[in-house]
């Protein structure tokens, strides 16, 4: 896999910048995802909950991913002391999420030539802990969590605040999301968007949300990004 070398000036300042979303896009958490959650359930809710209550909750919660856990509970109802067992448990079950194929491949040849950043549903305490285990927190620039009440995705907050912070023009940056928030975000930032079709969101569900670009895979994705870059006017790219 490999990124042809754009020509940068000498001041970093002049790289562009790629805003990633984290579980869906470099990792698949949802099996611990699901897991912690009936583990939390249990413990808050009621400890004889019913697998098929679980499971319904747990596709009312998946509808939501990419907003903060807090936000997610208040959208389908759920009390918000499921936050630190729902925490404790993912933590736990951490060492079983993984990186999808190709994407630490795709991270340190877009780290030669790119600023790299997070922004994330997770809070920033397992985002740090998780990109550390994996090894690949070396490739990003800044990690922002949605911690507590924060304004998460869809807001635009955490991606302007990382824009401001390294100085950079919208113009010369890209979110790569799987979530509808995430899309969602970026346009909210006045920035573009490629969707990832790899994540937990399928093509249809997500081409609803207009993206700027529909990457297959993580070597896809290299090549979008190239193309963005030189020439960054947005169109969609249905591939």
């Amino acid at each position: 896999m490999s990124l042809p070398t754009k020509p940068f000036k000498n001041s970093a300042t002049d790289k562009p910048l790629i805003i990633f979303d984290l579980d869906g896009v470099i990792v698949n958490s949802m099996n611990v995802m699901r897991l912690a959650f009936e583990a939390a359930l249990r413990e808050v809710v009621d400890p004889e909950i019913e697998s098929i209550a679980v499971n319904e909750l747990f596709e009312r919660y998946k509808k939501h991913l990419g907003k903060g856990f807090l936000h997610i509970m208040a959208a389908i109802n759920l009390p918000e002391t499921l936050y630190t067992p729902f925490k404790k448990h993912s933590l736990h079950l951490q060492p079983y999420v993984y990186l999808y194929p190709g994407i630490r491949q795709a991270l340190h040849q877009l780290s030669q030539h790119y600023y790299l950043t997070i922004v994330t549903g997770k809070d920033t305490e397992r985002t740090s802990a998780l990109l550390s285990q994996l090894e690949i927190d070396t490739y990003f620039t800044i990690v922002s969590g949605t911690d507590g009440h924060c304004a998460g995705k869809p807001a635009p907050d955490l991606l302007l605040r990382q824009i401001d912070k390294l100085e950079k023009n919208k113009h010369d940056v890209i979110m790569v999301g799987d979530a509808a928030s995430d899309i969602q975000a970026a346009r909210n930032s006045g920035v573009a968007s490629c969707a990832a079709l790899w994540g937990y969101t399928n093509k249809v569900q997500i081409t609803r949300e207009n993206p700027n670009y529909l990457a297959s895979n993580p070597k896809q994705l290299l090549s979008i990004i190239q193309q963005h870059f030189n020439n960054p006017t947005p169109k969609v790219i249905n591939q």
